[in-house]
């Protein structure tokens, strides 16, 4: 099951033709044989994470190897961080959860939640009750005693 993510904001129209324009770059994401351009200055208003990261390098072009993600998930990353457009589905999201929590980015791990909330159920507790786990995702404790209070109690 597919879900996606967007909202309609004035960051949507104005900010996505920034997104992996090998015209207007100054940063590259490799990973494996592919790029993901990107703009450095846009990155650092969209995301605290590269604010940090990225005031060490201003005015440079630079490059980031990118090994703990796939390109697929880096990309839906660095989309969503342009046109606050997401879809996660159940092979993306362990990795989605992941960069959300390593780069600390808030409305990534609210898309993140919200997926596993709404498909969480008894069928699929192994897959991603580790990840509520491993991450420590809030707000799950509720849904999780519903989802195994049954099979407890035969």
């Amino acid at each position: 099951m597919d879900y996606y993510y967007e909202s309609s904001t004035v960051k949507d129209k104005t900010f996505k033709w920034l997104f992996n324009n090998p015209d207007y770059h100054d940063i590259q994401f490799i990973i494996g044989e592919k790029r993901i351009y990107g703009n450095k200055n846009y990155l650092r208003y969209a995301s605290e994470y590269f604010a940090k990261y990225l005031s060490e390098s201003p005015g440079k072009d630079c490059s980031m190897n990118i090994d703990d993600y796939c390109y697929e998930t880096y990309y839906a990353y660095l989309r969503m961080l342009h046109d606050d457009y997401i879809k996660i589905d159940s092979t993306n999201i362990a990795e989605l959860t992941k960069l959300a929590y390593s780069h600390d980015e808030k409305q990534l791990m609210i898309y993140c939640k919200n997926f596993i909330r709404q498909i969480l159920c008894y069928q699929n507790r192994n897959k991603y009750l580790p990840l509520i786990r491993n991450y420590d995702l809030d707000g799950f404790d509720d849904q999780i005693q519903s989802i195994l209070e049954p099979f407890e109690n035969s």
